[in-house]
């Protein structure tokens, strides 16, 4: 179960870092990475491009807290997201299995389900609502 947990996650995670690098590529240069909001809309930070990432065209602007959601969730963001969570899954995640079956050898009462099993859960739980997930993962 949690084997196919963590193709889903890795899954989820490179579809996530390829929308990211899509995005920040349609701006030359690296003045895609970075966002912010400006007057009701979402645009590059860096003014070289003045071609907005988000507006409401035809609708009016954006409302302030939208446009801000919109620009905290940038490319870079977005990478340094996906790398955190690559890492986790990548690193801490085995160490902690690794630290439970030591525990499990001294201590044959240990709780389930394991803290290694709920750190998994709960990094896929932002992803819960894409296709795929399945209820048993949810911590």
């Amino acid at each position: 179960m949690l084997d196919a947990l963590i193709v889903w996650l890795h899954a989820q995670l490179d579809a996530r870092e390829a929308r990211a690098r899509a995005a920040a590529a349609e701006y030359p240069g690296n003045t895609g990475l970075h966002w912010e909001a400006r007057h009701g809309s979402v645009g590059p930070a860096n003014p070289i491009d003045s071609n907005p990432v988000a507006d409401a065209a035809g609708w009016g602007s954006l409302g302030e807290a939208t446009a801000e959601h919109i620009a905290d969730n940038d490319p870079a963001s977005a990478l340094a997201e996906v790398e955190a969570t690559r890492r986790i899954l990548d690193t801490v995640y085995p160490e902690a299995v690794k630290l439970e079956e030591t525990i499990w050898q001294e201590f044959s009462n240990y709780p389930n389900p394991s803290a290694s099993e709920l750190l998994l859960k709960t990094l896929a739980l932002p992803h819960a609502d894409r296709e795929g997930y399945r209820e048993e993962w949810r911590p």
